[in-house]
């Protein structure tokens, strides 16, 4: 086993202890330094720079198409909550204003829709895909743009600047957990999924003996451990990359 593991979040802040806690414990499994870094290129997993990284499951799998089994999830946290099943699954949570007069879906029409990034499963691919699946179109909303994050897209919420978003639902969990009144403040008014939740994925640089020990160091990680109580999550479970073929069959139909 080499003495150093360079791993990368591109996934929210708000969960990055669980990302930090969770390098740290490779690391004293293995006996190796491990450091998380910040990226802004899922290049820097293709090219080696990153072993590994904790990416959305749509980066995933465009990155599994570029470069076959040289990319392969590892793990994923089951997130706590009864509507998750015990499962490494999540959904994509369609939000509005609590005293927006929008009851169901259909009553979206013609709003403006605000969407973290477009490389985001939970926020832009589910909405797409579910449009799709409606016989609808983009054209639905009267207007739609990127906001840049889950978080942000949650202030345009409130703020009145959009009037719906689709948000990550174990970050939704989280973030009403720091803030109690997020709850009264927004209404959910569709759920999109489940789908299989972000991974952490290994990258051409870790061998086969390497993912091997990376994968089981993670699943063994405890239940009890503060970062995950923190991050809402009951524990790491494997996966495959069959796992991710939900993910996979949207970016199908939208090509």
């Amino acid at each position: 086993m080499r003495r150093r593991l360079t791993f990368a979040s591109f996934l929210s802040p708000r969960l990055g202890p669980l990302y930090e806690h969770t390098t740290a414990a490779v690391g004293a499994a293995l006996g190796a330094e491990t450091r998380l870094v910040s990226s802004d290129s899922f290049g820097d997993l293709l090219d080696g720079r990153l072993d590994g990284a904790f990416v959305c499951g749509l980066p995933y799998v465009d990155l599994r198409e570029e470069a076959g089994d040289a990319v392969e999830p590892l793990a994923a946290p089951v997130p706590i909550g009864s509507r998750y099943g015990g499962r490494p699954v999540y959904f994509s949570d369609v939000v509005v204003r609590a005293d927006s007069p929008v009851r169901v879906f259909d009553d979206l029409l013609g709003l403006r829709f605000g969407y973290n990034e477009p490389e985001s499963h939970s926020g832009h691919n589910s909405m797409a895909g579910e449009l799709a699946r409606r016989g609808l179109g983009e054209d639905f909303f009267g207007a739609s743009h990127p906001t840049g994050s889950h978080v942000e897209s949650l202030r345009q919420v409130l703020a009145g600047q959009v009037d719906t978003a689709a948000i990550d639902s174990h970050l939704l969990d989280a973030l009403a957990a720091d803030d109690p009144s997020l709850g009264s403040a927004l209404r959910v008014v569709a759920a999109i999924g489940p789908v299989p939740i972000q991974p952490l994925v290994a990258g051409p640089a870790l061998s086969r003996e390497e993912r091997d020990a990376v994968r089981a160091a993670v699943v063994a990680i405890g239940s009890g451990a503060p970062a995950l109580r923190q991050s809402l999550v009951e524990r790491w479970e494997t996966v495959r990359d069959a796992d991710y073929d939900a993910i996979r069959a949207v970016r199908g139909t939208l090509r």
